[in-house]
């Protein structure tokens, strides 16, 4: 008959060595006891077994959550590992973990790498979507009216886009053109890339002229000069330079006053 000295790894029943779940890796060195059964004779002998560790690319990896939206910032998903049903293997003790392409929008990657008991790796993926910009439109339009000045027709664009053809001068409608700063992260709300265009505008500004009242003879002619009228909300540096004057009377009998 055959003994196997005590062992918390293995046991011999019926000269079949069998080894236990979950032995560590390494070498073992184990002492086997044969006895005559007529006899009694004993002779023990040593045997070296050797464990080695098991390859990690037949467990199976689970991730939470598998998707992401883009934000600037790397993902970096839960990692669950088991190998078969029921043993889930431990971070750091039987695995390592490393992220690969995990900031930017596309297909990412998770990789384990086997420790102690388990060698190789495996990998799984998961996705980062692309950040959704809602288009936009004459929302971001600043009110402007006419100034004579370059002025800025839209407001600041938010992240993930920005602004062309957006500033003026004179009165009147621009059409703005907005693209979006990374097509790789970044998609409009009508899933284009594409530049986006919308219009805003710069309204005229108000002015006053007025003529001032003039003192004719009788059957004289109106004076017609610049010098004869008053004006407000023009833009500095903006005048008048020509007027026609219209008499608001035609049949005076008499010297008087027109009045406006």
């Amino acid at each position: 008959s055959y003994t196997l000295t005590s062992n918390n790894y293995f046991t011999l029943s019926n000269k079949v060595l069998t080894m236990k779940e979950k032995t560590p890796v390494g070498e073992y060195s184990l002492t086997i006891k044969a006895t005559d059964t007529k006899s009694g004779a004993n002779k023990t002998a040593t045997i070296k077994v050797t464990v080695f560790a098991k390859n990690i690319d037949g467990v199976t990896i689970t991730l939470s959550p598998t998707s992401y939206t883009y934000d600037g910032s790397a993902k970096t998903p839960t990692v669950t590992v088991k190998d078969g049903e029921n043993t889930t293997l431990t971070k750091d003790t039987d695995y390592t973990v490393s992220y690969t392409n995990n900031t930017n929008a596309g297909t990412a990657s998770v990789t384990i790498t086997g420790k102690g008991n388990y060698k190789g790796t495996k990998s799984q993926t998961f996705t980062i979507n692309k950040a959704t910009i809602t288009v936009p439109t004459a929302t971001y339009c600043n009110t402007l009216t006419y100034n004579g000045a370059s002025q800025t027709l839209t407001k600041a664009a938010p992240t993930g886009f920005k602004f062309a053809n957006n500033t003026g001068i004179d009165a009147g409608e621009y059409s703005i053109t907005a693209s979006l700063t990374n097509t790789t992260n970044y998609k409009w709300s009508d899933n284009t890339t594409g530049n986006q265009t919308f219009k805003c505008s710069i309204s005229k500004k108000s002015a006053t002229i007025t003529a001032k009242a003039q003192t004719i003879n009788y059957k004289g002619t109106i004076t017609n000069n610049i010098n004869q009228i008053e004006t407000s909300g023009l833009v500095t540096g903006h005048e008048v330079t020509g007027i026609t004057l219209t008499a608001s009377t035609t049949n005076a009998t008499q010297n008087g006053t027109i009045t406006p």
